[in-house]
């Protein structure tokens, strides 16, 4: 018994806890690389779903359990810690409840049909034994059990089938993720075809042997088996040609010469090879035939891998016993669609086995009524797509119609609905569903740790209190205390953009400076019904389309003016579109150094032909967010950008026209005005006095430009003001002239520099008074404090005005996202120390280094307005505590960086003022990690409650949470630290709170770049790391050897 009670001492203790927490971290961050490499069924295999990762969730759970009873945090003085505490173990309730009780699938609905059955999200391997009672009935049994396959090997799966007295073993013996039958030459062969065979739900590579059919939605491809004619194909070998016979008409196309035609039912149609045809929704073409050929199971791996992200079936082979007879058959499926059932006949038993999603069948049914895909202005371009559905059921005589969107999901009977997808021909609907029971208990959870953690940072007999205090302390026994350190050298590199090398026969003329002044005023509607002047949108369409705030000398007001109005093919061939994508620039016939592209270089034949790259949009598009590759996220990059420019010469942007009398206040461009007239929704005078006011503007700019004579441009243009102004909606003013100033005043940028300059002016005063304690601070401080005061009151000012500009929280994308983490560097520092030199010059740097990365050319400093998923109160909630979080974290890695330095600089003669100042600097590090680790763990699970409300699932191992649960994990460790003696020391917290920022990093920075994930810029695709970061490693590893081996002196000494 007492090595029993050793052991659970040992296994529950806080030192376990620590480790139990970084197993975690370590598990589910690899976890994420798994995923990337080897895709989502091969993670949930060896990780997400495995029993040692259950383990560990019990183990984690019993020790949290142990750990409140042992540091009596059910007493009084504790209560808070007691609940956020609880509400962790309440948490892993729900997951529990999620994981063993909950299930997800999707439901693909056609127009005008009616649908009670899903399929599964998971995949499962079903049988079926066949059997004969006693009286010779055939006798079904099922089996089914859930699996998940990994590609590295290990997989295992056996089992016994039963039926009227007779077993079945079956054993999986062979697994080929990935895999595809080739057809192959073969002398001792039969007569073989392959096709590919595409219908509303994409192609299918098929291959045919004599005597075999397939039938694809509702169509019979049938390759002499001389079973009855139906509707579709019978394909015959005669005189060693390919002939069809087919009831209907048939389409076909010429894939070499573009020729169409009709073809009538016929007892014998050539079927050729570069053909294309179509029957119905369904279009094939042949790709390979042979007299004498078998099929061979072979990997597609490494076309998966690949830019066209092509999705194979998995390939099972399963041993069949029976007695003294076996067999083995080859099962394919994969989790994305329902399994096709393969049969054996052993003796006097049949087994029948699949592989793939299993149905489902709904208590109810929905009937999609209409699928709605709203495309941009002049362009073919999806802008969001929704679906009417009418939920139908009959045992509880319910018939509702609803309006299933994005941020709008139907709730019926626990079961949730959301938007995820849409068939080809844009006639069907496929909604992911979700039925999870342990939603409810979780956000209990969610709700109590919130609670729990923000009151530990306000109860008096909390940690967070007993802090403060302490700092307090050490600031008072240092009377003459100066600190000195280093500045971390990050050397950032700045953008550059390769020029296009074109030589430009055509002349763009600049515009007059002081005309764009005046047309930078006039006010645009947005989508969202906000007015904005030209001035914003120039700047965010130049940025947007070239990343570049100028072009050719021109400022965004005057090029976009110009493009505008001037001559189109002026502007058609020049090189504004930035293409950073080789693969993209090689599908435009361009060198793959060139950085930008023309517009006339998506329409090699001519404007008004083919867009060049519409097939590989289209199928990009079609693929869902963590289905996209590189490829295909680069691709719909360049396509937006394309579309822009397109909407820029067809006017479609500029919606400067108020409609007199209009209930909602709207404004339209001249197109949309057009359109509103010939379809009698506006009147001819008032649609009459737009095309006036627009046509006199256009012909008195172009003139000007002849000229340079701008007084009738100037006239035109004032009119179209006065006109603008008569709308009820004009706003004030001085609200136009606010944001042309914010997009003049480049505040960021400014502040940036003002950050740089007093954070390194304090630094090198701190490092002074170390080296001459006699040198007096106390004034110089104070002026250090007021500038940092006053630039933090700037930022929080350009943070307001980006917010009423935007009419959006200032923490929506990448950009906003490091302005709002640069502020939070900077409040951070004035809370936790405003009386420290040494901490109010690493605020500076941290929110200084911080705008500088937000100026890097990876991020879009233009204003937009949100994509439908973003829209959501809950987001702004989300990302505000997140980004704020990395602030707090951020300045604690900066502190432990100057603790290091200190550690460097001990002497014997300055050892008790440097111990003193590395004491005080470890508190406010310790204070700023407990704070960013509860904005941290609030926000993180507060992403999953916006996650619930958009997509209906609130955790789904995304990489981005996954990589912030790390993130979650690791601090949690290392806020405990202090309560393992034997692990604390200043030099560890130190270095710890230095090394777990990388999990920061890499949850900001290195998911968007290196794994694949709904937040991800990439899909594992490596990008160059900059070879500052090897520097700055090498240079952090040689300061932490340093400072260990001080510290070890001092403590030995």
């Amino acid at each position: 018994m007492p090595i029993l009670k050793k052991i659970a001492s040992l296994l529950l203790s806080m030192q376990a806890m620590a480790i139990g927490l970084l197993l975690f971290a370590a598990a589910i961050g690899t976890a994420t690389f798994i995923e990337n490499d080897y895709g989502t069924p091969t993670a949930k295999a060896l990780v997400y779903n495995a029993q040692w990762f259950e383990l560990l969730y019990v183990w984690l759970a019993a020790n949290l359990i142990a750990n409140m009873v042992r540091f009596g945090m059910f007493k009084e003085p504790t209560r808070m810690r007691t609940v956020f505490h609880a509400a962790f173990l309440i948490i892993l309730l729900g997951a529990a409840i999620t994981r063993y009780f909950g299930y997800e699938g999707t439901l693909h609905i056609r127009e005008g049909a009616t649908n009670d059955t899903m399929f599964s999200q998971e995949s499962y391997i079903q049988a079926n034994l066949f059997t004969q009672d006693a009286s010779g009935a055939l006798v079904s049994t099922p089996y089914e059990k859930s699996m998940l396959f990994s590609k590295l090997g290990g997989n295992s799966f056996d089992a016994t089938l039963s039926g009227e007295g007779k077993s079945v073993e079956v054993e999986l013996v062979g697994y080929m993720p990935s895999a595809s039958y080739a057809l192959i030459e073969e002398p001792s062969g039969i007569p073989m075809i392959e096709m590919m065979i595409a219908g509303t739900q994409g192609p299918q590579n098929i291959l045919l042997g004599q005597s075999q059919t397939h039938i694809q939605e509702g169509l019979t491809f049938d390759f002499e088996s001389n079973s009855s004619m139906g509707e579709g194909v019978r394909i015959m070998v005669q005189e060693g040609k390919l002939v069809m016979q087919h009831l209907s008409p048939l389409f076909s196309m010429s894939m070499d010469t573009q020729e169409q035609k009709v073809i009538e039912p016929a007892l014998a149609t050539p079927l050729e090879s570069r053909m294309l045809y179509a029957l119905g929704d369904v279009r094939f073409v042949l790709k390979n035939f042979t007299l004498h050929g078998t099929k061979k199971l072979i990997s597609k791996e490494d076309e998966v891998r690949g830019k066209n992200g092509m999705n194979y079936p998995d390939a099972l082979t399963f041993r069949i016993t029976y007695g003294a007879l076996s067999k083995e058959i080859v099962v394919m499926g994969s989790a994305d669609s329902v399994g096709t059932p393969v049969r054996a006949v052993l003796g006097d038993v049949g087994v029948e086995i699949a592989y793939g999603a299993k149905l489902i069948k709904l208590p109810f049914a929905l009937r999609l009524d209409d699928f709605v895909l709203e495309r941009y202005a002049g362009s073919m371009a999806p802008s969001s797509y929704s679906s009417h559905v009418t939920l139908i059921d009959e045992g509880a005589n319910v018939t509702m119609p609803y309006h299933i969107y994005m941020n709008h999901v139907l709730d019926y009977q626990g079961f949730r609905f959301f938007q995820s997808s849409f068939d080809q021909d844009e006639l069907g609907t496929v909604l992911s569903v979700n039925n999870d029971p342990g939603t409810f208990v979780t956000y209990i959870g969610y709700a109590l740790l919130a609670l729990g953690m923000f009151g530990i940072l306000f109860v008096s007999k909390g940690r967070f209190a007993s802090l403060r205090k302490k700092l307090a302390q050490v600031r008072q026994a240092r009377t003459a205390v100066a600190i000195a350190a280093l500045l971390l050298a990050f050397g950032l590199p700045t953008a550059s953009y390769a020029q296009h090398t074109h030589d430009e026969p055509i002349v763009r003329k600049s515009v007059d400076a002081a005309h764009a002044k005046t047309m930078g005023r006039v006010l645009l509607q947005t989508a969202d019904g906000r007015l904005q002047p030209f001035d914003s949108l120039a700047r965010d369409i130049l940025i947007k389309v070239s990343k570049k705030s100028t072009f050719e000398g021109q400022d965004a007001v005057q090029a976009v003016l110009s493009m505008m109005l001037t001559d189109n093919d002026a502007w058609h061939h020049a090189p504004i579109i930035r293409v950073e994508d080789g693969e993209v620039l090689k599908l435009l016939g361009l060198d793959a150094t060139q950085k930008y592209a023309s517009f006339v270089d998506f329409y090699p034949n001519g404007i008004e032909d083919a867009y060049i790259l519409e097939q590989y949009v289209n199928d990009a598009r079609r693929k869902a967010p963590k289905m996209q590759n590189r490829f295909d996220k680069a691709l719909l990059k360049v396509d937006e950008r394309v579309h822009i420019v397109n909407q820029v010469f067809g006017w479609h942007l500029f919606a400067m026209f108020p409609i007199v009398g209009d209930a909602n206040n709207k404004w339209v461009s001249l197109p949309a005005a057009y359109e509103m007239f010939t379809q009698h929704v506006m009147k001819e005078e008032q649609f009459v006095q737009m095309v006036q006011l627009f046509r006199g503007h256009y012909l008195t700019f172009n003139e000007a430009l002849k000229t340079d004579k701008w007084e009738s441009a100037n006239s035109a243009l004032e009119a179209l003001i006065a006109h603008q102004k008569s709308s009820p909606i004009y706003p004030d003013e001085m609200r136009i002239d606010w944001e042309i100033a914010y997009n003049s005043m480049n505040i960021f940028v400014n502040l940036m520099v003002g950050y740089l300059i007093v954070g390194g002016i304090l630094l090198i005063v701190a490092f002074a008074h170390i080296l001459k304690p006699t040198f007096a601070i106390g004034r110089i401080a104070q002026v250090g404090l007021i500038l940092l005061g006053a630039l933090f009151l700037t930022h929080t000012l350009g943070l307001a005005m980006r917010w009423v500009i935007a009419q959006h929280a200032p923490w929506s994308n990448g950009y906003e996202a490091m302005i709002y983490i640069g502020w939070s560097a900077a409040l951070a520092g004035l809370l936790t120390a405003r009386s420290s030199l040494l901490t109010l010059s690493a605020t500076a740097l941290m929110a200084g280094v911080t705008l500088l990365v937000a100026m890097l050319s990876s991020f879009d400093p233009q204003i937009t307005n949100l994509v439908p998923v973003l829209k959501s109160y809950w987001l702004t909630i989300h990302v505000s505590m997140i980004t704020a979080s990395y602030g707090f974290l951020g300045l604690s890695a900066l502190l432990g960086v100057l603790v290091l330095v200190l550690m460097w600089l001990v002497r014997a003669e300055n050892q008790s003022r440097i111990m003193l100042a590395i004491q005080e600097l470890n508190l406010v590090n310790e204070m700023s990690i407990i704070i960013g680790l509860v904005l941290l763990t609030i926000g993180n699970f507060l992403g999953g409650v916006w996650a619930n409300e958009s997509w209906g699932r609130y955790w789904g191992w995304d990489a981005k949470e996954t990589w912030a649960l790390v993130s979650i994990l690791i601090y949690a460790a290392v806020a405990h630290m202090r309560s393992i003696p034997k692990l604390y020391n200043d030099f560890r917290f130190a270095m710890i709170s230095v090394v777990s920022f990388g999990s920061i990093i890499m949850t900001f920075f290195g998911v968007n770049y290196y794994l694949s994930g709904l937040h991800s810029y990439a899909k594992g695709d490596p990008v160059p790391v900059p070879s500052w970061v090897y520097y700055a490693l090498v240079l952090l590893a040689v300061l932490m050897m340093g400072a260990y081996v001080k510290y070890r002196k001092i403590k030995e000494a």
